[in-house]
């Protein structure tokens, strides 16, 4: 499986990152569609009737969707970084 790869960057330095430990496609894939599903229960939770407790549930799957979003991100950074 292929690190995933940084724009504009050399076939040497992409040859260095494979050993790495950065992320596979399909795994960013996964946070990413993971992250989808919080934004739209979220967004579906907080369109709902009444309920303090329904909009503080959609509060609370906000951070958790920019959280998935922001791992790939942040864990590739790392191992290019380390």
């Amino acid at each position: 499986m292929a690190p995933i790869g940084f724009p504009g960057r050399g076939a040497g330095e992409a040859r260095l990152n494979q050993g790495g430990m950065m992320l596979d496609n399909k795994i960013v894939f996964v946070f990413y569609a993971a992250a989808v599903v919080c934004f739209v229960l979220a967004a579906v939770q907080s369109s709902g009737r009444g309920g303090g407790r329904g909009a503080m549930a959609s509060v609370n799957l906000v951070p958790v969707g920019l959280a998935l979003f922001v791992f790939p991100f942040m864990w590739n950074a790392g191992a290019a970084g380390f």
